[in-house]
């Protein structure tokens, strides 16, 4: 399994886009995949797609451990389009933000619950980010198996943003 989060310490760079799309193809081409949207704030890559079947539980209930992963009906909704799952953002008052920050594994939670067997069936479960630096961009971000996709927009601000957000430290800043 291949976990691909979307992250970009800047909103509005098209990563819900990016990620929604990504895994249309990857699905497309027959491998299953898992969507999670991690953007409470615009939870847009979980509206991209029309559900077939939206579950009960969200992105919430997920990381907050209060789902039983036993049934994946509580927790897994169902697109359209074969092979390729979503789970839906349902944070709107951002109560995740606070609880990953005082969670012993909070930045862990996520790349901690995608452990569980239910998780095992998808070949790749991209994960989308809010476009900000915070606890829930680092544990998406600590999430990945191996790589993490970042989206920038080719507009020089865009990019010297990106990186002030990515690299808080100045020594690894490339002056641009």
């Amino acid at each position: 399994m291949k976990i691909l989060p979307v992250i970009s310490t800047k909103g509005g760079e098209g990563k819900s886009t990016q990620a929604a799309n990504l895994c249309g193809f990857i699905a497309d081409a027959g491998l299953k995949t898992l969507l999670i949207d991690g953007d409470f704030g615009q939870p847009t890559a979980s509206s991209i797609y029309q559900l077939t079947y939206e579950a009960p539980c969200g992105i919430y209930e997920l990381l907050m451990q209060s789902v039983d992963l036993s049934e994946s009906s509580n927790i897994i909704s169902n697109s359209f389009i074969p092979n390729l799952d979503v789970i839906i953002s349902n944070d709107p008052q951002a109560h995740l933000l606070t609880a990953m920050l005082h969670a012993p594994d909070g930045r862990l939670r996520m790349r901690n619950v995608l452990q569980h067997p239910l998780f095992n069936e998808y070949d790749v479960i991209i994960i989308d980010s809010q476009g900000a630096r915070s606890v829930m961009l680092e544990l998406i971000a600590l999430a990945a198996t191996d790589t993490t996709i970042g989206i920038v927009k080719p507009v020089l601000p865009d990019i010297r943003e990106f990186l002030r957000g990515a690299f808080q430290d100045k020594s690894c800043q490339n002056p641009l």
